[in-house]
């Protein structure tokens, strides 16, 4: 069974019926809340039959044959003190070996019992399990990035766990300095717990003291927002990161990158598996491929080499240090790289 989750709400069966749950996806915050929500909804579970219920819990990092001969030993023993296991396994390969597969085939085909099995994994792929979806003992969760509307409504809602009294705009304010990161959102919130009483005003000018630091989440975002078109994301990025004086030589690094990821793949066929191997082998994150791959005929060869070039006579300013107009010269190629076209300079 496979259930994909977009959001920031997972809501777990009323009765957990699986015998192993595999939560896959990038995102750290979602996959954390999956786990959580799955174990306590076992636990109210056990519960209801038994109000001492005694749970024996185990985390276990899989990455040695040894390893899941370990988790097999444990999932058949029998403690003398607790009646049931949480075993969380974690696993950081881009497919299931053949260990990790005879483990799930012995596991799936003992003798039932009431434990909770988690594996969660930010590189395993939905293809990577498709050998398991259909058996009914396995529970497939795969976590996808939520939209800028569903992450500013759960930072409201979060916000409001904190002091209900805080300015509308806070929410859209954090989203747009993280980014859609997360786990840097979730940071934010975490150091407004701990500095705003339950019934104290919380302003922007409070909010801001904590958004500075969250300038890089930005800048990992440029690749992305070009690629999209996103060109108001692209100056708001380069704009913040400007007032910042944060590391120019970054941003210009990120654009010559994906640029000269995009001068290698507009020479592969698009829908060629040679595309994705190509990709792979350029350190593309494995959930940008297929955006890659969609908008790649959009560019023009002879174009992209024009940027390029544009790249290495800045990278040149900067180290001698003639940095006039250097931030709206970015942003000239961050924008071309959006419309496809030049903008501006480009000499």
């Amino acid at each position: 069974m496979l259930i994909k989750h977009n959001n920031l709400n997972f809501v777990a069966p009323i009765k957990l019926t699986a015998r192993l749950y595999i939560v896959i996806g990038e995102d750290y915050v979602q996959k954390n809340q999956v786990i959580a929500t799955l174990k306590s909804s076992w636990q109210k579970q056990l519960f209801e039959y038994d109000a001492d219920v005694d749970i024996e819990r185990h985390r276990i990092y899989l990455e040695t044959v040894k390893d899941w001969q370990y988790l097999h030993e444990l999932t058949q023993t029998h403690s003398l003190f607790s009646q049931y296991k949480f075993i969380e396994m974690i696993y950081e390969k881009k497919n299931l070996e053949a260990a990790a597969n005879n483990f799930m085939q012995s596991y799936l085909n003992c003798t039932h019992t009431d434990d909770l099995l988690i594996l969660h994994s930010s590189t395993l792929s939905q293809a990577a399990v498709k050998a398991h979806l259909n058996h009914s003992g396995v529970t497939v969760i795969q976590c996808l990035k939520p939209n800028i509307t569903t992450v500013t409504k759960w930072l409201y809602t979060e916000l409001k766990h904190i002091t209900p009294f805080f300015d509308d705009k806070i929410p859209e304010l954090i989203q747009q300095y993280t980014a859609n990161n997360l786990l840097a959102a979730q940071q934010i919130l975490d150091k407004l717990s701990l500095i705003i009483d339950k019934d104290e005003v919380l302003d922007v000018s409070i909010v801001h003291q904590h958004l500075s630091d969250q300038c890089h989440y930005h800048i990992f975002e440029l690749e992305e927002a070009c690629l999209l078109k996103d060109s108001k994301r692209v100056l708001d990025i380069l704009r913040q990161t400007e007032v910042n004086k944060s590391e120019e030589t970054l941003v210009l690094w990120h654009f010559s990158q994906l640029i000269r990821c995009l001068l290698i793949l507009i020479e592969v066929p698009q829908n060629s598996k040679n595309f994705k191997q190509q990709a792979q082998d350029l350190k593309i994150w494995s959930h940008r491929i297929p955006l890659y791959q969609s908008v790649i005929a959009e560019f023009d060869y002879s174009f992209l080499k024009k940027l390029l070039e544009a790249c290495m006579r800045l990278d040149k300013c900067i180290k001698s240090n003639q940095t006039f107009l250097l931030w709206p010269r970015l942003e000239c190629i961050g924008l071309s790289l959006c419309l496809r076209k030049q903008v501006g300079w480009l000499e």
